[in-house]
């Protein structure tokens, strides 16, 4: 990361089976700092994901997001528009919650 008077850079993170920082988007989100860019490679990720801060969600190569039944695929608590930040994925329905935060 590179910081320049007390503001910080947001930086890349990528998700995918393999040659990725992270194998879970959970994972990677829980990594990230506001304004972070994740980039989700293709393939099947089974997960319930949870948003808590801003960030920019991008999938590459059509990621699919399976919560297997069990609740939201996406739960957003840092506010923002739902779909305006995922792009590029494939989502069961319901495909987020958004956890009203700001």
């Amino acid at each position: 990361m590179i910081t320049f008077i007390g503001l910080s850079v947001a930086i890349e993170i990528t998700v995918g089976p393999k040659d990725s920082d992270f194998s879970s988007i959970q994972a990677a989100v829980n990594a990230a700092k506001a304004g972070d860019l994740i980039e989700v490679r293709g393939g099947i990720y089974r997960e319930n994901v949870v948003v808590d801060k801003k960030l920019d969600l991008e999938g590459l190569g059509e990621p699919v997001v399976d919560a297997g039944d069990k609740g939201s695929t996406f739960t957003l608590l840092a506010g923002g528009r739902g779909a305006e930040w995922l792009h590029h994925y494939r989502l069961p329905q319901p495909a987020w919650t958004d956890g009203g935060g700001n």
